[in-house]
């Protein structure tokens, strides 16, 4: 299930409550574009992404054990995803893998996951059964990218998500964040990977780099033919849209300026739980 086979979006209520200037921009944009969508109920933060169940095909719809390191002691932000899936007639397989809905990117038979899996599962790293059952559950292959914590960078990845790295855009083409400019060893060794199983990498780069935001370029949400991606009225928004028109020929590509979501440490792919429905 790719996101170009995808033609309906959910965000949540807390969207609208929270940043009510925001979420009317955002669901105008989805008006103009005629992108169907509603809200979802009862969830307990705005990143409906990495809670929600993960669509596998059609009608395969994969649940996970929603518990993530970074919520250590803050869980009341956990949301309740069986029941936030049951308010929407939603049935998925339901799995006690601990796992982030942030953390898949499906790109063909293969599923992109951030290496941070195994210590949340508390397995060892490519610990080979652990590897067999997640690739039976979801019946892809998985590709495991490097991830480390950088605790000293205020601008750090503390998530492990793999689509704040990656975003697959059609049979062997990978369009990649900006990372190599923070971290250009690390970028190398996902490159690395992803070329030795077949996948052709371009990786998005500026010449004077935002730290504190360029990361979110790559986290745009694509529905069918149209992409949405974040703006931050600065020179490397047209830069980033130029990588992207090039990774996605034929797309229709708008913007919004996600600057108040992104220093909360997500953009619009985690805001947005977009699937295909019918």
């Amino acid at each position: 299930m790719r996101d170009f086979d995808t033609n309906f979006v959910y965000i949540s209520r807390l969207l609208r409550s929270d940043f009510k200037p925001f979420c009317d921009e955002l669901t105008g944009l989805f008006g103009k574009l005629g992108i169907a969508w509603d809200f979802l109920d009862g969830t307990r933060d705005i990143w409906v992404r990495d809670f929600m169940p993960v669509q596998l095909s059609k009608d395969s719809f994969w649940g996970y054990k929603y518990s993530p390191d970074y919520l250590l002691g803050k869980e009341r932000y956990i949301s309740d995803q069986a029941k936030i899936a049951k308010s929407i007639n939603l049935e998925f397989r339901p799995s006690d893998i601990v796992f982030d809905g942030g953390n898949i990117v499906l790109a063909g038979e293969y599923a992109l996951v951030c290496d941070k899996i195994f210590s949340e599962n508390h397995v060892s790293k490519n610990d080979k059964d652990f590897v067999v059952r997640l690739e039976k559950e979801l019946g892809k292959k998985a590709i495991f990218l490097p991830w480390m914590p950088h605790p000293d960078d205020k601008n750090g990845d503390i998530y492990g998500h793999s689509d704040g790295f990656v975003k697959y855009c059609a049979e062997n083409k990978i369009l990649m964040s900006s990372h190599a400019d923070s971290y250009p060893d690390e970028a190398e060794q996902i490159k690395r990977i992803l070329e030795f199983h077949g996948f052709n990498v371009e990786q998005m780069s500026f010449a004077k780099p935002c730290y504190e935001y360029d990361w979110a370029y790559i986290n745009f949400l694509q529905v069918g033919a149209n992409i949405i991606m974040p703006s931050f009225d600065n020179d490397n928004d047209e830069i980033a849209r130029d990588f992207v028109s090039r990774a996605f020929v034929g797309a229709k590509i708008s913007s919004i300026n996600c600057q108040k979501i992104a220093s909360l440490g997500g953009a619009l792919h985690c805001i947005a739980w977009n699937i295909h429905k019918g």
